[in-house]
Parts: C-alpha cells; structure tokens; sequence
C-alpha cells in the first residue's frame, strides 16, 4: 500500500490563478517533489495525492491532467473523481477516493495546511 507523508504546513504549492476554475494541474510539492492533484470550482480549491486507489499509480501519464465537470480522471484506468471529495464516481474503484491533501489560501497562493482529524 501506498503511504503518502505531506509535506510540512505551509509549505508553497501554487498560485490560486494557476488552477482554472473547473479544472486541474499536477504540482509537485516539498523537499520529495510529491505530486498533488490541485483541482478548482466554485467552491475553492482541494488537494489530493496524484496516486489512483485502484493501483497506486498516477492518475496521469504525462505532465497533464485530463478533467471534465469537476471530475478529475484517470489515464491509466479511466476512473473518474468527483473535486468535491476525491470520490471514484466511475470506473475501477467505485466508492474508493483519493487522498486528501489539506490547502489553505495564503494572498494569491495556496499552501499546505493543518493535518486534519481522521
């Protein structure tokens, strides 16, 4: 299984206005240049490791990610991820999710936040 460790709070993860509303990018973060989903809509923006639960790999093949009507897809088994929660809607792991990565807004940029409660 795959462990994901984040990175510590505060650390840089991009500009807000890299992220276009209803969509995503891949950005990769701290000292072991881990790879975050970033995704954008109306209601802000949410982080999740770039890791599909169904096999522990990158949701994407090369440096972009494909994303339609805040859902974030998967390249490699064309699963489908809902913005609001990271939940598989369609595809390999249906009610499976993505990993959380906490954001927090800073002025014009977004940064790792505060570990949530599990």
């Amino acid at each position: 299984m795959y462990r994901w460790s984040a990175p510590p709070e505060g650390t840089d993860v991009c500009a807000i206005s890299d992220v276009p509303t209803g969509g995503a990018i891949v950005v990769a973060v701290g000292t072991q240049r881990t790879e975050i989903v970033v995704v954008r809509d109306a209601d802000g923006a949410r982080g999740f490791v770039n890791i599909c639960p169904h096999t522990p790999l990158p949701l994407n093949i090369d440096s972009r990610i494909y994303s339609h009507e805040n859902e974030v897809h998967c390249d490699h088994h064309f699963a489908t991820f809902r913005f609001s929660d990271g939940l598989c809607t369609a595809g390999a792991c249906p009610g499976e999710a993505l990993t959380l990565v906490p954001l927090a807004i800073e002025g014009d940029r977004l940064k790792i936040a505060a570990k949530t409660a599990e």
